[in-house]
């Protein structure tokens, strides 16, 4: 089975939005939902199965690897916020 690189994804519109979607839900949220919502996401599936179209491929050679690469940016943005915020002297 072929597998899609996150690099490859990242060229198709719907994956840089889903790219940018991550990194607001990271810099907006008040807990962290995003991890447990994406998976489970129709909007996620529907960009899974129209990838998987796209590229003549199945659907699990482009799941995980857009999921990987959302959880990624995902986590990158939050672990950034945690090491900007102040901490509070004892």
């Amino acid at each position: 089975m072929r597998r899609l690189s996150w690099k490859e994804l990242l060229e198709e519109p719907e994956v840089a939005q889903l790219r940018c979607d991550a990194q607001s839900v990271a810099e907006n949220e008040r807990w962290a939902w995003y991890p447990q919502w994406l998976p489970k996401s129709e909007i996620f599936t529907q960009v899974v199965c129209l990838l998987a179209e796209r590229f003549n491929c199945e659907r699990d050679a482009v799941r995980g690897t857009l999921q990987s690469g959302l959880l990624d940016a995902y986590w990158t943005v939050k672990n950034r916020l945690k090491k900007a915020v102040p901490k509070c002297p004892n």
